[in-house]
């Protein structure tokens, strides 16, 4: 398996198992650049439970998730398995209140725990 195959598939697993996850540098308890803050900052306000992920600390997601998602930057936000977006998107659709229904809908779904 390739390293890239490899990173693919870790990254598949990781987004099977949580509804939300968040790719940002630190984590959602010690963010280490203010996009990673606002965005986890944002999830937070949902009180539904989510992964983060340190791309910082993992050199597989570094090198792989934005061939994997085709966003370039980080964070990267992901629901039900689908990339939403990064910091700014994400802070828009909360302002809107999409992002609200977007997890709402995810939670939703048959087998979802709230």
């Amino acid at each position: 398996m390739t390293d890239q195959a490899a990173a693919f598939k870790k990254i598949r697993e990781q987004l099977a198992k949580d509804k939300i996850v968040i790719y940002m540098k630190g984590t959602a308890d010690a963010p280490r650049c203010g996009f990673s803050n606002q965005a986890a900052f944002v999830l937070k306000q949902y009180g539904r439970p989510f992964a983060s992920y340190d791309v910082l600390e993992d050199e597989e997601l570094w090198n792989h998730l934005d061939e994997l998602s085709g966003w370039e930057t980080f964070p990267q936000v992901f629901v039900d398995g689908q990339l939403v977006g990064g910091c700014d998107i994400v802070t828009e659709m909360h302002q809107s209140g999409e992002l609200k229904d977007v997890i709402d809908k995810a939670f939703s779904t048959a087998g979802a725990s709230a």
